[in-house]
């Protein structure tokens, strides 16, 4: 698909402004299109009524681009939003150095106000990445602002981190390997990139919001991950570290049994019922794990 594509990074004041996610997507999307893909960036400080005077006056140039401006062709768009949140609240920051937060309903009222939102919808295949930490889709308040956020049409896709101190450099192939299959390849099913970012999947979950439904893909290891949970590193009965044999038991479930001397301790994990397998089973030792989707996820 060589349709003109805009990459929007939408960040926090103070955040970094150069080799960010969108760059290195804008970087590695750019041999496929060329002149049909543009980079834009504009921060964001939100907190005061002097400050939000400047950030409309900003944001107001940027859309008249888009409206008649030399970007108006451009229907498609892939809009990183690059900020902090509360660990609290799933609140994002609203200005930098920690003095302002708002809820996500909030915060993309100005982010995303309705001429922002006409732009949008010009197309039905876009695509917002929250770089943000997992607060904002642990929370109900913050993941029902987002899930709601997904209903209204501006983008076919909202995608989240579950980790609470959610590392960006982890999350690199999967974003490059996204943005070429969504807007190269037109392929946007998640299942078929999923089974190649095992890296990402060891840090954190991922949660995608889509107007009908929201996912949640969860990263299952045999022995450092059984089902996505977290294992104990030290055994509770004899004390020993890392001492864990991982075997898959015959009803499906993982086994993990102390190779302490002559400990005969051992716990069971349970596959979520509510999930499946992305691909295959991962129940087979391997280093690459296997990913699990949770469809129609909601936060408990």
């Amino acid at each position: 698909n060589s349709e003109p594509l805009a990459i929007i990074s939408i960040r926090l004041q103070g955040m970094a402004s150069e080799h960010t996610l969108a760059e290195m997507a804008y970087l590695h999307l750019h041999p496929y299109l060329l002149g049909n893909l543009v980079f834009l960036d504009l921060d964001f400080n939100i907190l005061a009524e002097e400050d939000q005077a400047l950030f409309v006056e900003r944001q107001v140039k940027l859309l008249q681009l888009f409206e008649t401006g030399k970007l108006k062709r451009f229907k498609r768009f892939l809009v990183f939003f690059n900020g902090h949140s509360s660990p609290d609240t799933g609140d994002l920051h609203t200005a930098p150095d920690n003095i302002g937060a708002a809820p996500i309903s909030m915060v993309f009222e100005w982010i995303f106000p309705p001429r922002f939102q006409k732009i949008l919808k010009r197309s039905k295949s876009n695509m917002l990445v929250m770089l943000s930490c997992g607060s904002i889709v642990e929370h109900k308040e913050s993941f029902n602002d987002l899930e709601s956020f997904s209903q209204i049409g501006c983008f076919s896709n909202i995608v989240a981190f579950t980790q609470a101190d959610f590392q960006m450099t982890f999350a690199a192939s999967f974003i490059l390997s996204v943005a070429e299959k969504f807007f190269i390849l037109s392929k946007t099913q998640f299942k078929a990139i999923m089974r190649d970012h095992p890296v990402l999947g060891a840090h954190t979950h991922i949660v995608v919001f889509e107007p009908k439904t929201t996912t949640r893909y969860i990263w299952s290891h045999l022995g450092i991950r059984p089902f996505g949970n977290d294992i104990p590193v030290q055994c509770p009965r004899c004390k020993s570290l890392k001492a864990w044999k991982p075997t898959a038991t015959p009803d499906g479930k993982i086994k993990h049994s102390c190779a302490g001397n002559g400990c005969k301790y051992s716990v069971e994990y349970s596959m979520p019922s509510d999930t499946s397998w992305v691909a295959g089973s991962g129940l087979t030792h391997g280093d690459g794990g296997h990913w699990m989707a949770q469809v129609d996820y909601t936060l408990p």
